[in-house]
């Protein structure tokens, strides 16, 4: 319990809430569908990777800068973190997803904000308010046939306003599972590998690595699909110089100028059970939430286990890592002991015998 009584440990709390409520923000905001520049996938996978990288950079050495629960729950694993910090660290980054994300929600206008890009299988995307207006212009000659003006207020009957993705994209939930398993597992990797203090080598910048690895993830999970998106939502459209063409004919004619827009496949990529839970607690959408928490807790807890007990495992006895978990005070006598260690290991390894000696 000696972390309670530390400064560097409220610290390092704090900054994990700030560095999470600032991610959220940022990677939400990216994704919010303004008409008059509807985000990309790479505009989205670009934004929470530098989201990511600045956030490591800035607050990385305070706290480590999890911002993420499968990424603390995978240094937990790991034996690198006490169970009471990861505890903080996982409550800290809830809360600062979830005012992250109610802030983006008051400042958005109404009809831009949507879903706040929630995650799910399948996911959900906005259509258009189609009025029974519509349809009846579409078979019925006359001065019904016409776009429908979605701002008239007397346009009351709405036949559908929002339709699930499922539609053209069939991704279940144990596909996004999966997916979101594979997308964490290889984020874990890369914390891990990138941020290793035994790696004789420069890593390189382990916030720039981090980022890409962020930024991967989207360009899988978020995908390119499109949607379509009739032209009287579409500001910029000129319906003047169809004025005299037949009513009818002119209903379709202007059908086939709608554009198209980026549409989610997968699973929206998640990778952090804060960022999904944010959006979900905001707009009250919690459909299919549960797979945001077992894909990337899972993913987080296989990679951690590859890294650290497979591929990569540190030189420390059961009683070091059940001391690290149990967060018992730092014992002086053990760091210089390790200390002794890594200077041995260097004094014989084959890098440091001397020029013209033979190993």
């Amino acid at each position: 319990m000696w972390e309670l009584r530390s400064i560097a440990f409220s610290r390092a709390v704090f900054a994990e809430f700030l560095a999470t409520l600032l991610f959220v923000f940022f990677g939400l905001g990216s994704a919010l569908n303004w008409p008059q520049a509807l985000p990309s996938v790479l505009q989205i996978a670009m934004a929470f990777g530098l989201g990511i990288g600045t956030l490591v950079q800035a607050l990385g050495h305070i706290s480590g800068a999890h911002i993420n629960p499968a990424v603390t729950v995978a240094c937990l694993v790991g034996c690198h973190v006490s169970f009471l910090r990861a505890t903080f660290y996982v409550a800290a980054q809830l809360l600062g997803a979830v005012a992250g994300a109610a802030l983006l929600h008051e400042i958005t206008p109404a009809d831009i904000r949507g879903d706040l890009a929630v995650n799910a299988p399948g996911q959900q995307v906005p259509l258009l308010c189609l009025s029974l207006q519509y349809f009846l212009a579409c078979s019925i000659p006359g001065p019904l046939d016409k776009s429908p003006d979605v701002s008239d207020k007397s346009c009351t009957i709405s036949v559908a306003t929002r339709v699930s993705a499922q539609l053209s994209n069939s991704t279940t939930a144990g596909q996004a599972v999966t997916v979101e398993l594979f997308l964490t597992l290889q984020l874990v990797l890369c914390i891990f590998a990138s941020t290793d203090e035994r790696r004789g080598e420069n890593p390189g910048t382990p916030a720039l690595s981090i980022g890409f690895s962020v930024a991967l993830g989207h360009l899988l999970g978020v995908g390119h699909g499109h949607r379509f998106q009739p032209p009287w939502r579409n500001r910029h459209t000129d319906h003047s110089r169809d004025r005299h063409r037949d009513p009818k004919r002119d209903t379709y004619t202007e059908l086939s100028r709608g554009t198209d827009t980026p549409e989610i496949h997968y699973t929206g990529c998640s990778m952090n059970p804060a960022r999904s839970l944010a959006p979900a607690v905001v707009t009250g959408k919690f459909d299919d939430h549960w797979v945001f928490w077992i894909g990337p807790l899972v993913g987080a807890i296989l990679g951690s286990l590859l890294y650290n007990y497979v591929l990569f495992p540190p030189a420390k006895s059961l009683s070091e890592r059940l001391a690290v978990l149990k967060g018992l005070e730092p014992d002086t006598d053990w760091e210089e002991r390790e200390v002794r260690r890594r200077q041995s290991v260097e004094l014989h390894s084959p890098q440091s015998l001397p020029r013209g000696t033979k190993a």
